[in-house]
């Protein structure tokens, strides 16, 4: 699955609306920085074109993923494990949900 697939998931977790751009990061092996755009970004590598398996993670390894670069939502997204692949999948599936997710746009009172 590409990351365009993971950041939908991570969205309907939290019942966020898509309306935003956004981007992962990650350092790699020798701990340089990259990052992945969101495809209607000018600067490549984008989401829609990169398969999480491609990038050789280790468990362990935690992914920044930033949405709305106005609220700067942050997630930290952490490789738990590597499964074989199952063929049968057609989509991720939620497994574990804790606690209420926050508003994505909270009503503030203004006293």
């Amino acid at each position: 699955m590409d990351f365009d697939i993971l950041s939908s998931t991570i969205l309907n977790a939290f019942d966020f609306d898509h309306d935003h751009l956004y981007q992962f990061s990650y350092k790699n092996r020798t701990g340089i920085l990259n990052r992945i755009n969101h495809p209607y970004t000018d600067k490549p590598p984008f989401t829609d074109e990169v398969l999480i398996g491609d990038l050789a993670l280790k468990p362990g390894t935690v992914i920044t993923y930033l949405f709305d670069f106005g609220d700067n939502w942050e997630f930290d997204v952490k490789l738990e494990r590597i499964d074989p692949v199952d063929h049968k999948m057609k989509k991720p599936v939620i497994l574990q949900s804790h606690g209420d997710a926050p508003e994505q746009y909270p009503t503030w009172d203004e006293e």
